[in-house]
Parts: C-alpha cells; sequence; structure tokens
C-alpha cells in the first residue's frame, strides 16, 4: 500500500492559510505557512514576556528597596530638622539668660563702685575689710 501511495498524485489541502500535504508515508505534513510562522513567533514572545515579567519583578523590588531607604532618610532629615530647631530654641533662651545676667552683674558693679565710693568718702580703708 506504500509503495502505492508513493506513486499518487500529492494530494494538497488548503484551509484557512494553512496547507497539509499528503505525503510519502502516508501522513499528512503541515507545510511552512504564515500559522506555523506565527505560531513560532507567539511562543518566542511569550519567553520574552517571561524575561520582562521577571526582569519587572527585580525592578520593583530594587525599587521597594530604594523607597524604603528614601524613607528613612526622609524620616532622619525629620528627626535632625527637630534637633536643629530645639538647639536654636536653647541658644536663643541661653543668649537671653545672659543677657539678663549681664543687666544684673553691671547693677552689682554699679553698686559696688558706688559703695567704694561712700567708704573713700567715709576715710574707710577698703582693703583691711578682709581680716588682713
Amino acid at each position: 500500500m506504500k509503495s502505492q501511495l508513493k506513486n499518487m498524485i500529492p494530494l494538497e489541502l488548503s484551509l484557512d492559510g494553512n496547507k497539509l500535504t499528503m505525503g510519502g508515508e502516508g501522513s499528512w505534513e503541515l507545510q511552512e505557512t504564515e500559522a506555523v510562522k506565527s505560531r513560532a513567533r507567539i511562543e518566542e514572545l511569550e519567553e520574552i514576556v517571561k524575561k520582562k515579567d521577571a526582569e519587572m519583578s527585580s525592578l520593583n523590588a530594587t525599587s521597594s528597596g530604594s523607597s524604603n531607604a528614601m524613607n528613612a532618610l526622609q524620616f532622619k532629615l525629620e528627626v535632625l530638622l527637630d534637633m536643629l530647631s530645639i538647639s536654636r530654641a536653647d541658644v536663643t533662651q541661653t543668649e537671653r539668660m545672659l543677657e539678663k545676667e549681664k543687666i544684673v552683674s553691671d547693677e552689682y558693679r554699679k553698686e559696688l563702685e558706688r559703695v567704694l565710693g561712700v567708704c573713700e568718702e567715709k576715710g574707710f580703708d577698703v582693703g583691711t575689710i578682709g581680716g588682713s
């Protein structure tokens, strides 16, 4: 029977752009057509999509890590700004206290100068007051 099939006229069947040919062995063979080429291209594109999905997952993980680092740096910046604000407030308060102390010190100095002047007027020797 196989020898009879080899001698027969080749049988071809075309359906919607697909071409089947009855081979010499009595089996149908699909000829290289647009459908076969499209199937190969689809498989190729599916492989590309898988690689791009893996790449996107990797980039998402990297992005997430970068986002976490950025959040940590933002928090650190806020803490440092708070510390700076507190330090500025401390400096301002210390400057005010210093000004008050200067005023009090000036008042004491003026009072001492006045007392020394009175002592000199009255003839007291201020050097002997210490008990030496």
